[in-house]
């Protein structure tokens, strides 16, 4: 993959799949790959289906090369450096932000627009500089790491703490022992 052009297809075992380019696509795919509540393999055959155009048409064996393939085209074809990443950006739960951020970049309400390529919107996002999100992924990052905050950075902190902190996702196992303990305590 050429950072040249934008992509519009992946090579699987030789073979040639269109697939799913615009950003929205994406993001719901990486929303299966992250839903805690499915099994793996359902997160994987899922994202697969939406990811590839002619997914019936993809052998079972080629599963691991399209996953391979998929996870380069996320990535803009930047190959994974192996490093475990620090989560700091939960796309969910910080999507108005990031859309504030990037509207902001381009000029333009992107949602609003039927088509934007992923890695588009990548080059948008990675362009925001200044702003909402840098504060509270700043601030994430130096918590994350056990780093003191600057004063403003404690205002902000104390002012936004629903924003700046990462809501912890549960699974629906999770879910009903935390309501069953609640009907418990209520009880």
């Amino acid at each position: 993959m050429s950072g040249w052009h934008l992509p519009s297809s992946v090579t699987v075992s030789g073979k040639t799949y269109a697939v799913a380019t615009d950003y929205r696509d994406i993001l719901e795919i990486i929303g299966y790959l992250t839903d805690e509540n499915s099994a793996v393999w359902e997160r994987l055959y899922l994202s697969l289906g939406l990811f590839y155009d002619d997914f019936t048409d993809l052998p079972e064996s080629d599963y691991k090369e399209a996953y391979d393939q998929m996870s380069l085209f996320i990535s803009c074809g930047e190959e994974d450096d192996g490093k475990p990443a620090v989560k700091l950006i939960d796309w969910e739960q910080d999507e108005n932000i990031i859309v504030a951020d990037i509207n902001k970049v381009v000029g333009y309400e992107v949602r609003a627009v039927p088509y934007l390529h992923w890695w588009t919107f990548i080059g948008y996002f990675r362009g925001i500089g200044e702003g909402q999100l840098s504060t509270i992924v700043g601030i994430r990052s130096k918590l994350k790491r056990g780093k003191k905050l600057d004063k403003w950075e404690k205002d902000y902190y104390s002012e936004h703490k629903k924003v700046v902190e990462l809501r912890q996702k549960y699974t629906a196992e999770e879910k009903a022992e935390i309501n069953r303990l609640k009907e418990m305590l209520d009880g």
